[in-house]
């Protein structure tokens, strides 16, 4: 078994690493909400009721140029450069991994032409999930504000304000929203299992009880309830692609390796391995012992949610997968 003390080293500075990725989500998600020209068509397409043509002036799709860095300002973090900082930590970890034998009779080149190609295919392949997961997110916010709210010019501001959050988040804050509307209880998620402080949750109960909250203070604890949920998928989304990001790199490094003769495929595999600790899901767990022996460099891991790459596969499983992949000899 290889010296591992250099995946120690790899996953703090992944961690540490996922912050930028966050803040350059962040970032070009405020971007595309202060967009002025779709402001200002917004509140003329919204009085035509058609949620298809809302949605095309909203124009999410934008989004995937601003992680590309296209229409951000230079002086912020890019989505994408972020990620591309990643795979080439991940590669130069697995590279610095090596023997000194090893690295010596390889002319490694971090920016092949087969990274080069991998890599514009990864982030292309990132921005578009995350780009699909907002654009259902907004159609739900679009829908659901057309048929529970005829001011337009509310419509518009609550469109403009909640944008940003998958599906099933977006379906969370509307259903927030309602419940301190309406002062509901029946099939709506308890207060206290939201992400707010314990003076937010006892605020809440107070208002269901007697109605003590303004229309202001209601537009006020959504947002907070927003913002906590934009939080935790900027968040998700980093830890997603960071470990995704450098994964990928050491992927790529053994290619190259294999495409130069530096690697044998009858002798050299690639091994998964976790976290070790409580925040392992279950279907995760058993996947090292299910490829003991490891699987060839290209070959594919076995686990519970079927056959992958590595953690740096496009799986819904793999999510704020945290697991890591190492080369060793059979």
């Amino acid at each position: 078994m290889p010296n591992l003390d250099y995946l120690q080293e790899l996953e703090a500075t992944t961690d540490s690493h996922s912050y930028y990725l966050k803040l350059a989500f962040l970032a070009a998600l405020m971007e595309f909400r202060n967009n002025q020209i779709i402001t200002d068509k917004l509140e003329d397409v919204l009085s035509t009721r058609n949620v298809d043509q809302i949605l095309q002036v909203l124009n999410v799709d934008e989004l995937d140029n601003l992680l590309f860095g296209i229409g951000m300002d230079k002086d912020t973090f890019i989505f994408n450069d972020e990620k591309r900082d990643l795979f080439n930590i991940g590669a130069m970890a697995a590279f610095s991994a090596l023997s000194l034998e090893t690295q010596k009779k390889w002319n490694w080149n971090p920016i092949g032409e087969r990274a080069v190609s991998f890599l514009l295919q990864d982030s292309a392949n990132a921005a578009l999930e995350i780009v699909a997961n907002t654009k259902a997110g907004v159609r739900v916010l679009v829908t659901r504000t057309l048929a529970e709210t005829s001011d337009i010019k509310q419509q518009a501001r609550e469109i403009k304000q909640l944008i940003g959050l998958t599906e099933n988040q977006m379906q969370a804050v509307l259903n927030f929203k309602r419940q301190l509307e309406t002062r509901s209880i029946l099939g709506v998620t308890p207060p206290d299992e939201r992400r707010l402080s314990v003076a937010e949750q006892t605020l809440i109960r107070n208002h269901m009880k007697n109605g003590t909250m303004s229309a202001e203070q209601i537009e006020s604890m959504v947002g907070k309830y927003y913002e906590s949920l934009l939080n935790k998928r900027a968040l998700d989304i980093a830890g997603t692609e960071a470990f995704r990001a450098v994964n990928n790199g050491q992927q790529q490094l053994w290619d190259q390796g294999l495409d130069a003769g530096v690697f044998d495929d009858n002798i050299h595999r690639k091994f998964w391995r976790d976290m070790g600790d409580g925040k392992v899901r279950p279907t995760h767990r058993p996947i090292a012992g299910m490829n003991a022996a490891g699987v060839k460099i290209r070959s594919m891991f076995i686990t519970p949610f079927g056959l992958v790459y590595g953690p740096g596969d496009y799986n819904s499983n793999l999510i704020n997968c945290r697991c890591m992949i190492f080369l060793g000899t059979i």
